[in-house]
């Protein structure tokens, strides 16, 4: 009975040996060849990672432990570089610098002590340069507006690629402040912004997986963040009055300053072109910019003039004590806003003339907001 429980146990253990055995031949058999030849695993789970003039390319380390060094080659086999197989790391990473803007196929090869090569490994890429970093812009500001204590940013929509903008200003300390705001947002607040300041802009790329980010140089806004006056209390008088409709019907010349793009001002009928408003503005503004509005459909506003004054100017057609226009421009097309820039930012007056000489539909004109702004 005792011998055949040693019978037995010797022949449990002869099949987990040879059970073993087998196991430890298939993990290797794949780096065998039936001729005698030894193949170093080949690199596995290749990844490729574009950057600027670079790449990044990773593999997984071999199990094949005779594997020790890799090479990798491109252009047709002309370059190529080593690497050195670390022992303490499970995934091989190699930056390859120094390229030029294009698309190349990278061919990885490993090696054992032998140097008995593996078969190649294959990956492409497209690396990005100063060629795409010149097809590149800012993103564009809407406006730039401010209030008494920040300011705000408007942008139109991100480009492909832009991942942020930066905006650089002054504060009121005399610091530099930098705030950032991501593509898909909006717009972006800037606290305790120093008045009259100009400010900068820049934004950031990163192309679709790639590994460097271009921030583009930065370039100065056109005028510093603009302050919206406020027009409370100011008033308005027109030449010949307003349209006569009944009370209530609306048309009065103080709808141009009452903050409401759905109301507006209109010419009496009994009056031709020119038609003239002035506003009382209450004391002397520097003006940078007006926003002329009119009437979405009937776009009766054709020409306008600007004359600013410090003394009381009652509205007609035109006087020569009025001296020549500010600024001038027509409007085109379908456009309901013709915003209008003064050449100079020390433009001031208290009485703002705003002066209609034609139309095109006379004698009929109406406007349906005035906006002033400086700095």
């Amino acid at each position: 009975m005792q011998m055949k429980n040693i019978y037995f146990i010797m022949i449990v253990f002869a099949v987990g040996y040879f059970s073993s055995c087998k196991e430890m031949d298939s993990t290797y058999e794949e780096f065998i060849v039936l001729n005698g030849i030894n193949y170093p695993q080949r690199a596995d789970s290749l990844k490729i990672y574009s950057g600027f003039n670079r790449v990044k390319i990773t593999w997984q380390k071999a199990i094949d432990p005779k594997v020790v060094r890799a090479r990798i080659y491109w252009n047709n086999y002309t370059d190529s570089i080593n690497v050195d197989i670390p022992s303490d790391k499970n995934i091989i990473s190699v930056d390859i610098d120094g390229l030029t803007e294009g698309t190349y196929t990278f061919y990885v090869m490993t090696f054992d002590l032998e140097d008995n090569v593996s078969v190649p490994s294959e990956i492409t890429a497209t690396t990005y340069g100063e060629k795409y970093a010149l097809g590149l812009d800012n993103r564009g500001i809407i406006n730039a507006l401010r209030d008494e204590s920040e300011g705000k940013i408007n942008w139109s929509n991100a480009t492909t690629g832009m991942v942020y903008s930066e905006i650089r200003y002054k504060t009121n300390s005399g610091n530099t402040n930098i705030v950032r705001t991501l593509a898909d947002e909006s717009s972006v607040v800037c606290s305790d912004i120093k008045r009259k300041e100009y400010f900068e802009y820049r934004s950031v790329f990163l192309p679709k997986g790639g590994l460097d980010s271009i921030k583009l140089d930065w370039k100065t806004f056109e005028t510093p963040f603009l302050y919206k006056y406020p027009k409370t209390g100011w008033t308005v008088e027109a030449k010949g009055g307003n349209h006569p409709w009944p009370e209530g019907g609306g048309g009065q010349s103080y709808l141009v300053v009452d903050n409401n793009l759905s109301t507006l001002w209109h010419s009496n009928t009994s009056f031709s072109v020119p038609h003239c408003l002035v506003i009382d503005m209450l004391e002397s503004q520097p003006i940078f910019r007006l926003d002329i509005y009119r009437h979405p459909t009937y776009r009766y506003a054709q020409t306008i003039r600007i004359y600013l004054s410090d003394t009381k100017v009652v509205p007609d057609v035109y006087q020569t004590s009025w001296g020549a226009p500010v600024v001038e421009g027509v409007f085109i097309g379908t456009n309901v806003n013709l915003p209008l820039e003064f050449p100079s930012v020390e433009t001031t007056g208290r009485y703002l003339i705003v002066y209609f000489p034609d139309s095109f539909s006379p004698p009929y004109m109406n406007c349906a907001e005035i906006d002033a702004y400086g700095f």
